[in-house]
């Protein structure tokens, strides 16, 4: 753990606007159906369409770590998602700090982000997995972020929908096999918690065609929608 996230993380009094804390499954990506402890931030900047948490946007609760700490303790891993959790990035560093003391502490941590900050410094390597949702083709920003959280394993999620070309699909797919870490999931569009259907046959059909040049591809829906859970 660098010096930099410990001075960040020292303190358990620093708050953060945190939307809801609950417990259910993994909803989605390479850990689906894993039983979890989620801590949803508040405030987002990104305006996706599909988004099924719009709710999350709003202001939310102002928390300490203390009391976010609190409400997750347990053997269960933990899900930091948003919103978008890298708009508060101290809180976030402070909230890892807190329930991951150690560099080998047991506890799983996961994140789930847009990558609209990077990652405060040494903080990468303390999650067991990170989630990066981007849109393709890859930004440079987004290309920034990858080479940001690469020292942790790390899935590239694409919602796929009908503007998705392929070409994009290969030129992040090709990038991505300099990071031995990496990861894609194909995710096929969820509209009011139902698979669309044509998204689904693209996100089969893509799958099964990137394959060949990146092995480590999965074609995964939203699973939490299916089965009607939060």
């Amino acid at each position: 753990m660098t010096a930099a996230l410990k001075k960040l993380g020292n303190s358990k009094k620093i708050r953060g606007r945190i939307s809801e804390i609950f417990f259910s499954i993994q909803g989605e990506g390479i850990y689906a159906g894993l039983p979890c402890r989620f801590v949803r931030f508040a405030g987002c900047d990104k305006a996706c369409s599909y988004c099924d948490t719009l709710y999350a946007k709003s202001i939310g609760k102002l928390m300490t770590v203390e009391a976010v700490a609190a409400k997750i303790k347990g053997a269960a891993p933990i899900v930091l998602t948003g919103g978008e959790p890298t708009l508060q990035g101290e809180f976030l560093a402070a909230l890892l700090r807190a329930v991951k003391p150690r560099n080998n502490s047991p506890r799983r941590v996961f994140l789930e982000t847009a990558g609209s900050r990077p990652l405060p410094p040494g903080a990468a390597g303390l999650f067991e997995h990170i989630s990066f949702h981007a849109e393709l083709p890859l930004s440079p920003d987004a290309r920034e972020f990858i080479r940001n959280i690469s020292p942790a394993p790390f899935t590239l999620k694409i919602v796929v929908r009908s503007a998705l070309q392929f070409k994009d699909l290969l030129a992040a797919a090709r990038f991505l096999r300099s990071f031995p870490l990496s990861s894609i999931v194909l995710q096929p569009l969820s509209v009011k918690k139902k698979t669309d259907k044509k998204s689904l046959r693209k996100a089969v059909l893509f799958a099964g065609r990137i394959q060949r040049f990146f092995p480590a591809v999965r074609m995964l829906p939203q699973i939490h929608n299916l089965l009607d859970l939060k």
